[in-house]
């Protein structure tokens, strides 16, 4: 794609299995970001169940890649990159998965949560997404973490909280009713 074609984004990374209260700070944090600069925020997704294709679980996320396209459209995103869970693109080292991504869009700016990871076998991290930035002339934002409990806010936390039966909990996690 040329220079000249591709959006000017601010790209929220993460898996956004839930779009829960920690995924939103994310998403809203690019939001902002993007508005700031005048520029789009964008919303890296899987376009499917991830985790059961690479044998971590059989458990789906928590809601379907529609609802949560839904969801993130609800906080003012209408632009997302969806990555496919193929062989080649779950086997791109660190530096291939943003190069991709940079083919893409004008990244500006990335915005994630402090233990994101990416790359064949989790291999890029936060520290390697700031180098890999800065060598682009890109910044790079990380979201505060949100806890609950003093735990910290996960998928896995939520599925907990509703095999319990304790949806309460759960919606307060996902920040609105599951």
């Amino acid at each position: 794609m040329s220079e000249i074609c591709k959006k000017r984004v601010v790209l929220a990374l993460g898996h956004f299995d839930s779009v829960h209260i920690g995924h939103r700070e994310v998403i809203g944090l690019a939001k902002e970001k993007a508005d700031s600069l005048g520029v789009l925020p964008a919303v890296f997704l899987f376009d499917g169940d991830l985790k059961s294709v690479i044998g971590k679980t059989t458990n789906k996320p928590v809601y379907s890649l529609n609802k949560r396209v839904d969801l993130i459209k609800n906080l003012g995103v209408d632009e997302f990159y969806f990555a496919p869970i193929s062989k080649d693109f779950l086997s791109l080292t660190k530096n291939e998965f943003l190069d991709k991504l940079n083919d893409e869009y004008d990244i500006l700016s990335y915005v994630s949560g402090d233990d994101y990871r990416f790359g064949k076998n989790a291999e890029g991290d936060v520290k390697f997404l700031k180098e890999y930035a800065k060598s682009k002339g890109q910044t790079v934002y990380i979201a505060d973490t949100k806890t609950f409990d003093s735990i910290k806010i996960s998928t896995s936390l939520i599925k907990e909280k509703l095999l319990l039966g304790d949806v309460k909990k759960a919606n307060l996690l996902l920040g609105e009713n599951y």
